[in-house]
């Protein structure tokens, strides 16, 4: 409990302090690459906060649907509690789900067989509306990382980290792509696409688009 609260906590500092955080980091580089580093700042901190606010207003809402899902089979007692551990447990992406139904199946279980099948099937209902609707309007279109990437990076997370690592390693992956796509992709691409070095304009320092316009001859 200690560490998933700590884990919050952690998440909520990303977002408030993103920019900063990245900022700092971003001084660690020698020229040029603090210069075209510090250009991506803000797109980086903008996909990291893009990516948490949508997991958390995702949670907030499976959460208060578990919990009206939960009173209407007749949990009303528990459902509260067990929304709100499903609603915390769902910032984990994939595990979460599977973490958050374990109680709920584990009360539901004491107290009949069908009872059980009931809870089973809503939580199931629930997690195919979050991974097929909600997940890509609220949070899909401000990762830009593949899913296949997003699970390795949770399972990268809990090895290294344990739980708060599922939590904070997902969007510094998506911060990481955002640097990916903007440094080596957009360019390459302009480049490929003109077929001229002059196409990667921006990103490079005035040294080398001198040098990528007027290149040494070999002997």
């Amino acid at each position: 409990v200690v560490t998933l609260i700590l884990s919050i906590f952690i998440s909520g500092y990303m977002v408030a302090d993103s920019h900063s955080l990245i900022k700092s980091l971003v001084q660690l580089f020698p020229k040029p690459w603090d210069e075209r580093l510090e250009t991506q700042v803000r797109p980086i901190s903008q996909r990291m906060g893009g990516y948490i606010r949508g997991r958390v207003l995702v949670s907030a809402l499976l959460a208060v649907t578990t919990s009206v899902g939960l009173s209407a089979l007749g949990l009303g007692e528990f459902a509260l509690g067990l929304g709100a551990i499903a609603g915390v447990t769902n910032l984990i992406p994939f595990l979460g789900p599977i973490l958050g139904a374990v109680p709920a199946l584990i009360v539901a279980v004491s107290q009949g067989g069908w009872l059980f099948l009931s809870v089973l099937i809503l939580f199931v209902v629930i997690q195919n509306v979050e991974t097929y609707v909600l997940d890509p309007l609220l949070v899909g279109s401000s990762v830009g990382v593949h899913p296949l990437y997003q699970l390795l990076s949770v399972i990268g997370g809990v090895q290294v980290l344990g739980i708060v690592g599922a939590l904070i390693v997902p969007p510094w992956v998506a911060g990481g792509a955002a640097l990916v796509e903007n440094l080596y992709l957009k360019p390459k691409l302009r480049a490929e696409a003109v077929g001229t070095p002059e196409a990667i304009g921006p990103n490079l320092t005035a040294e080398e688009s001198s040098l990528a316009q007027h290149p040494t001859s070999s002997v």
